[in-house]
């Protein structure tokens, strides 16, 4: 009896978090310089692991405000991911493949090896750029110098580069003036603004 009581009081309290999160979420402002983008992903449930730079993640030029975003099939995925990898993913913008890498084994999940290498993309869009990691080595859909439309496949998300498991990398950025350095800037999907947290689905 005291096992059950523990559970529904576990769940009850997950439930509760949520939708206080999602409720206080409502009231985050969208930064003015913000990029509006289609969603990546579709066909499912997903969740944004890290925003930003934070534990220790999303520190390189131009990640200010990179996404980690992971698919959720059930309340166990919320915590783990798993069903994450083998997901299509879509461009978010139209534009063209500006760079791209491909080539790399998938790493083992939690071991986050520094300087490993992801399977990569960047997507010239109108004003920014776009860049995805993390790819399942060996499947993107495009190639360097296609022309791209929302909605068309990329690739599909592996576990590839610096990454403790399968999981899709975003984040927008522009060239300074000096067209060296990358400044990152904020990203909306369909007009919402995602934080650490935010669960969105997309048919």
């Amino acid at each position: 009896m005291k096992k059950i009581a523990t559970v529904v009081f576990v769940i009850f309290a997950l439930v509760t978090v949520f939708f206080l999160y999602k409720q206080l979420s409502k009231d985050i402002q969208i930064p003015l310089n913000a990029v509006n983008l289609g969603y990546p992903l579709k066909d499912g449930s997903f969740r944004v692991m890290y925003a930003g730079k934070s534990y220790g993640v999303h520190q390189a030029e131009g990640e200010e405000y990179a996404l980690d975003i992971v698919r959720v099939t059930n309340i166990r995925d919320i915590f783990k991911g798993d069903s994450t990898y083998g997901t299509p993913v879509y461009s978010p913008c139209y534009g063209n493949i500006k760079d791209m890498h491909d080539g790399e084994p998938d790493e083992k999940i939690l071991v986050m090896r520094k300087g490993a290498t992801a399977n990569s993309v960047i997507i010239g869009c109108e004003g920014f750029d776009v860049l995805m990691a993390h790819f399942k080595e060996g499947t993107f859909k495009v190639k360097q110098g296609d022309i791209v439309n929302i909605g068309d496949e990329i690739a599909q998300i592996g576990n590839s580069g610096y990454s403790g498991g399968p999981h899709l990398h975003i984040n927008a950025f522009i060239l300074n003036q000096d067209k060296e350095n990358r400044v990152g800037v904020p990203i909306t999907f369909e007009g919402r603004y995602l934080v650490k947290g935010s669960i969105f689905s997309k048919p």
